[in-house]
This record gives structure tokens, sequence and C-alpha cells, in this order.
């Protein structure tokens, strides 16, 4: 699991269903989740939880208007193994990891220092620890 603190900005409750806005510095987040805590209040600091393999990369240059969650980032570290990479970005700070093919890598041509998006379905991130 990777874990990164961001800021709510917006809550939004339609049915069932709950849609968090959040800044991590001048990059917004979304999330959508069934439950919120009722102590999630616009302002709050929270921990974001996501799976290494729920984070995709993308070259800079990718138009994905699909996805929520795009992040530029900038490339840490590549780590690579027999068939998967680990490739490790920088968010501002926070670091994030991402668990990819390594042919995927290899046909992307990151390197480091590069600046790269990272997209996350807003339903793979889910709020851990708020902070009052």
């Amino acid at each position: 699991m990777i874990f990164f603190i961001a800021k709510v900005k917006t809550i939004e409750k339609l049915e069932e269903l709950t849609l968090v806005t959040l800044f991590i510095q001048n990059q917004s987040l979304q999330i959508i989740a069934l439950e919120v805590s009722s102590r999630l209040k616009v302002g709050s600091m929270v921990t974001l939880e996501v799976k290494s393999s729920s984070v995709i990369l993308a070259p800079l240059s990718c138009d994905v208007k699909s996805s929520a969650n795009r992040l530029k980032c900038c490339v840490k570290n590549i780590t690579y193994g027999k068939l998967l990479c680990v490739v490790e970005v920088d968010l501002e700070g926070c670091t994030i990891e991402s668990m990819a093919l390594q042919e995927s890598i290899k046909k992307m041509n990151f390197k480091k220092d590069d600046t790269i998006l990272v997209l996350i379905n807003p339903t793979e991130l889910s709020i851990g620890k708020i902070y009052d």
C-alpha cells in the first residue's frame, strides 16, 4: 500500500455515493466512496491509500481524458525485475510506487527525472486516517 497526505476540498453526496475532492500541494484528486466517516469535513487532512498495482503510468504527452486523477510526477527510480518493474515517482514530496510490466516501461522509455502522468481510478483510492 502507498500512503500520502491530502487536504479535503469538497464533499458531495448523491444517494449512496460520496465524491471527495482533495488537494496534494497544487494537484487535485477525487475519490468515489460508498461510505465516509462523519468526521470527514472540508479542510480535513487525511491519509490516502492506494495499492501500487492500481497506479498507472503514462507519458506526459498522453491525452487520457477518462481518468479523473491525472497527476504530474517526476520519475525517481526504476527497479527492473525479470517480468515486472517498480517505478518510484515523486508527487511534490510524496513517493508513489507503481508496479508495471517491464516490457511496458521499456516501450514508454521512462528515465530518471522524466515528468510523467500518474493515473489512479477514483474508486481505487481510500481514506485511511483523518487528522483532527
